[in-house]
Parts: structure tokens; C-alpha cells; sequence
């Protein structure tokens, strides 16, 4: 379950309490659970078949974010300790950044930490945990980190099959056109 970590040192844990924080803010919050991942799905290395059931498994989910915030694929990416880039992967997650596009993430096993600025500009620390969704909206500066473990599985959601493109606090924005993305 999610624990979030507010600017004036608040720490919340009811997933409605999390929700009604958050919106204020254009964050969206829900929790899906895992209680209906059988038990092989909840490890950090999933085959192309195991991804697919596990995309099955949460297909009116999906289909309600697709619906209502316009989304046209979602795939699902894995971190752990045992990838030799790890480190050059979070690297480029640690830079402060924005998107053109919403970074939806549901987390399906492991856990990690976003770091949101708010409306007012105050940080907002969300840890997510599996059964976590969280929507960090367009335009929104955040950056990523994993917590101690160093492992999460998540389900991403994209409004176009390129994906987003980070845009960096200190750098001039990039579009998909220019990336080649």
C-alpha cells in the first residue's frame, strides 16, 4: 500500500485519504490490488506470455484509464538488482522532469518512490507498493528512485505507441518528432 510523505512532514496510508490529497495536486491515485495475480506472477523477471496474462488480468482497469484519459498502449517494464545498467537506468529517472504525455505507472510487484512537485511547487514523496496506480499528469516536474531493494515491476500506459519523452529542468523541452522517439 502506498505511503505518502507530504510536504509538511504528514505521512498517509488510506488509500482515500492518498486520492483526496493527491487530485488537488492532478495526481490520480487508486488501488487495484494483487490479490488476483497468481502467485508466479508477482516476481520481478515475466516472460513475454506471463506479461500479456498479467495485462489480461487488469484489462478493465486498462480499459477504464484508456477510456477516460485517452491511453492507447500500456506495456510493462522490470528493474532489479541483477540488471548491469541498473544504475545508468535510475540515473536518468533521478533528473528532475516533465513529460507531454501523463506517466501512468500500476505496480505489480516491487516498490519505488516518485517525487511529484505539486501545484504550490512543495515536493510530495509517493512510495507506491504492487496493487499501486498512480498518474503523474503532463506538464507535472517529478523525478523516480527505487526504494532499498531495488526491484519493481509496473504496468505503462502511454497516449501514443512512441511513449513520453523526459524533458529536463535544465534543458530545453523535447518533442517526439525531435527525439526520434
Amino acid at each position: 500500500m502506498a505511503i505518502i510523505r507530504t510536504p509538511d512532514g504528514r505521512l498517509l496510508t488510506n488509500p482515500d485519504e492518498i486520492a483526496s490529497f493527491l487530485a488537488p495536486h492532478g495526481l490520480e491515485y487508486a488501488r487495484w490490488g494483487t490479490e488476483r495475480m497468481p502467485s508466479g506472477l508477482g516476481k520481478l523477471s515475466l516472460s513475454d506470455e506471463e506479461k500479456k496474462e498479467v495485462l489480461d488480468l487488469y484489462e478493465k482497469e486498462l480499459a477504464d484509464l484508456r477510456a477516460r484519459r485517452s491511453y492507447v498502449t500500456q506495456d510493462i517494464v522490470s528493474l532489479a538488482p541483477d540488471n548491469p545498467k541498473l544504475e545508468q537506468i535510475l540515473d536518468v529517472f533521478r533528473k528532475e522532469h516533465y513529460h507531454t504525455d501523463d506517466e501512468v505507472r500500476f505496480i505489480t510487484a516491487g516498490r519505488g518512490v516518485f517525487f511529484v512537485r505539486g501545484k504550490d511547487g512543495k515536493v510530495i514523496e509517493c512510495e507506491v507498493h504492487a496493487g499501486d496506480l498512480l498518474v503523474v499528469p503532463e506538464n507535472t516536474m517529478h523525478w523516480f528512485d527505487l526504494c532499498e531493494d531495488k526491484q519493481i515491476v509496473a504496468i505503462r500506459v502511454f497516449k501514443t505507441p512512441e511513449g513520453w519523452v523526459a524533458n529536463y529542468r535544465d534543458q530545453a523541452p523535447v518533442t517526439k518528432a525531435a527525439s526520434g522517439a
